[in-house]
């Protein structure tokens, strides 16, 4: 008689452990599917961040251009220092989401 109730204890045990392991299973995954979500918003807005530096430049060098009557100068200089401080920050964010996804 205490065999059996053992044996019985040990099923129900084995259950236990299926479902908790099954609930386990799908807790991960939806973590990992949020996770990536997280990510790719991150990576959408370090572009959206590039193109806003850039454009801003150009336009900040077509407003300074049309003030002072230095057309297409300044346009340049907008152009150059906008894309090197939108890539500088580029470079400098990707690294530091790179080291976030490591962790």
């Amino acid at each position: 008689m205490d065999e059996e109730r053992f044996r019985r204890e040990i099923a129900e045990l084995k259950e236990r452990e299926k479902k908790l392991r099954s609930s386990n299973k799908k807790q991960t995954e939806s973590t990992d599917e949020s996770q990536n979500r997280s990510n790719a918003m991150r990576y959408t807005w370090l572009g959206a961040e590039f193109a806003a530096i850039f454009f801003g430049f150009v336009w900040g060098g077509q407003w300074l251009d049309a003030r002072f009557g230095t057309k297409p100068w300044l346009v340049l200089v907008g152009i150059c220092v906008g894309f090197s401080i939108a890539l500088y920050r580029l470079i400098f964010v990707a690294k530091k989401l790179g080291e976030a996804d490591d962790e």
